[in-house]
């Protein structure tokens, strides 16, 4: 889950600006647009009152309002063409806002005119949306443009007294203004960047934990306080026979479902009646497919707070004692596989010594006995054998599923005929690493097949050399045998498997 950290995000604005960026730069250039029209506005009205005698320059102050309000319409209607340019497009607005407002301040009449205080103005919009060190190259500009703008007297001879502490004063108020705006919108951008990666991590756990209850075997239901209904997952639908829009579980909404609906209603009120406790579990009787009913386990949990919401979990009895009598099943297929490994051997010493033993008899009477003993071992012998090899084969259907999706090559399997799984080899073109890293997990494999038969000795008589059958040599080099027999415990094949995937990881 990625965590946000306050302090970090604080320090300088993101590298890649977010989109509320770009929609603040956006509002900016609407804003300017306006700016630049109202100022405009004011040229008709130099004729008219005294608006007039506050114009130092009437005719410059018209042309440059008019070149503003152009640029401004321009810069609006080209801000949403250059987001990979952000920084470049941000110099660009707040350089032309401080030079013409700059000029603006001087048609007017110097810095005792209103326009000062939209530069000022213009200037914390720009470091809203800039980085710490623009903002300040911003305020320098403009302090600078405001000095020049209280110098320009000066140098024509007409020096008036405080303009020069007036364009300081200014400049620290541009300076103070520009750093505060900027730090406090450094500090809003990072909470909001919190607040949406928080708000991502939130809508991913949402999404695996609806996916998780939709694949529960088990019904779930999220009822509120006033009993509606705001989730409920496949299998509950199923239990209860829903299919459209789930009713309410209080007041008399809760027979709109059907029976089983109402039942279910009625031990919810009872719940709720007896204070909602944290946990709760009672049984109800369900309508089941067909004739009869189903016996339904129910689980009330409680969020512990007044008003709060509560889960509903419904397990159906019938599901249960399958399980159940599968464990059952199970558990005594593993020890009728221990005792059938335990019976082998010692029916196989009974057997070679009944066929010792029926050699030297001479008597017709003890020889029918002895074929009789015979017959009943290897009956028996058939059974053990048959036992032996289910279990084999139930252990081998469990590595065939779940390594399936490993990239090894498993015992094949063939519609007319079914192996007994006297062993389980795989192939894999890293047998010696994989063996290797199963012996250090304390898992023991083998070898069956090292050498193909044309290598081995007993044919060397033949006149076969390495790469005379590449593919039974490639197959001796691949192939490795996986632990396998009739008493392998669940969790020691568990301890296999899992060995496997992580070295395939």
């Amino acid at each position: 889950m990625s965590r946000g950290s306050a302090p970090a995000s604080t320090a300088a604005r993101p590298a890649t600006p977010a989109d509320s960026y770009r929609a603040a730069l956006r509002w900016l250039a609407a804003s300017r647009v306006a700016v630049a029209m109202v100022l405009l506005a004011f040229v008709p009205l130099q004729d008219a009152g005294r608006f007039a005698a506050e114009l130092a320059d009437p005719a410059m102050f018209e042309r440059v309002a008019v070149v503003y309000l152009l640029v401004a319409i321009l810069y609006l209607s080209t801000a949403h063409r250059f987001h990979d340019r952000f920084d470049a497009m941000l110099v660009v607005h707040a350089l032309t806002d401080l030079f013409a407002l700059s000029m603006l301040m001087h048609a007017a009449g110097d810095l005792r005119s209103g326009v000062v205080v939209l530069l000022i103005a213009a200037l914390a919009g720009a470091a809203v949306v800039s980085t710490r060190r623009m903002a300040a190259s911003f305020a320098a500009v403009a302090t600078l443009l405001v000095l020049g703008e209280a110098t320009w007297p000066v140098l024509h001879g007409a020096s008036e007294a405080g303009l020069t502490i007036t364009a300081g004063l200014v400049g620290l108020a541009c300076f103070a203004t520009a750093m505060t705006v900027n730090w406090l919108a450094i500090r809003l951008h990072a909470q909001e960047d919190i607040a949406r990666r928080r708000g991502e991590d939130l809508r991913r756990q949402l999404a695996v934990t609806s996916q998780v209850v939709a694949e529960l075997q088990q019904g779930v239901l999220v009822v509120g306080a006033d009993g509606a209904v705001t989730t409920m997952n496949p299998a509950a639908r199923a239990l209860l026979g829903v299919r459209a829009e789930a009713p309410t579980l209080g007041g008399a909404g809760r027979g709109d479902g059907g029976p089983g609906w109402a039942a279910l209603g009625r031990a919810y009120a009872h719940w709720r009646e007896g204070g909602a406790a944290r946990h709760v579990e009672s049984e109800i009787d369900l309508p089941a497919p067909g004739d009869g009913t189903a016996r339904i386990r129910l689980r009330f949990l409680g969020s512990g707070e007044p008003g709060g919401d509560a889960v509903v979990i419904l397990e159906d009895q019938r599901l249960i004692e399958e399980r159940a009598q599968q464990l059952k099943l199970a558990s005594m297929g593993r020890l009728s596989a221990s005792i059938a490994h335990e019976v082998r051997n010692p029916l196989a010493a009974i057997r070679h010594a009944n066929s010792l033993l029926a050699e030297r008899l001479a008597d017709p009477a003890l020889a029918r006995l002895a074929r009789i003993v015979e017959d009943n071992t290897v009956r028996i012998d058939r059974i053990v054998g048959d036992v032996l090899s289910i279990a084999r084969r139930e252990r081998a259907a469990q590595y065939d599923e779940a390594l399936a999706d490993l990239p090894i090559d498993l015992p094949p399997r063939t519609p007319w005929a079914e192996s007994n799984r006297h062993l389980y080899p795989i192939r894999t073109s890293d047998r010696d690493a994989l063996q290797a890293h199963l012996r250090d997990a304390g898992i023991q494999t083998l070898i069956h097949y090292p050498v193909p038969v044309h290598l081995q000795p007993a044919y060397a008589g033949l006149g076969y050399g390495p790469g005379a059958f590449p593919r039974a040599e490639a197959a001796c080099a691949r192939v490795l045998s996986l632990p396998l027999y009739p008493e392998l415990p669940a969790d020691h094949q568990d301890r296999v498997i899992a060995a496997l995937r992580q070295f395939f990881a």
